[in-house]
């Protein structure tokens, strides 16, 4: 199944996103959008702080580097500042990322944000989950 990445952004776009109905510690927290996206897709999820996240069932680690950028559909995990490193902070990659920005679904980006587009730079990216071919365009 091959899923377009706008398609989801519609569906999500300015929603507080509780993908477990989990109402407790993690209710509108940025792990929400990649869990979110991976029910979606029909894929499994993942459980823990944002920078400890493992999509490996179904998608590839690529480590951020200087001359890459994260697809359309990318797990984007960040684990250093501006994130709190202690717990990270993670989006979903929408088209028209480049080698500057990261265009991203990203959630409670700042405090308490619902679900929408924001612009980050690559500080503090450790790398991404890159689904596997045919996943996601």
């Amino acid at each position: 199944m091959s899923a377009d990445i706008y398609k989801f952004r519609q569906l999500v776009q300015g929603w507080v996103l509780d993908h477990n109905g989990n109402l407790g510690y993690d209710y509108d927290e940025c792990v929400d959008v990649p869990n979110t996206f991976a029910r979606w897709l029909g894929q499994p999820e993942s459980y823990g702080n944002a920078n400890t996240l493992d999509y490996s069932s179904w998608c590839d680690w690529v480590d951020n580097s200087p001359t890459n950028h994260p697809p359309a559909g990318g797990i984007v995990i960040w684990t250093g500042y501006p994130a709190d490193p202690t717990y990270g902070h993670v989006a979903v990659a929408l088209r028209r990322c480049d080698e500057w920005k990261i265009r991203a679904l990203s959630q409670n980006w700042p405090d308490g944000a619902p679900c929408g587009v924001v612009i980050f730079t690559y500080e503090g990216v450790a790398g991404w989950w890159a689904p596997r071919a045919g996943l996601v365009h």
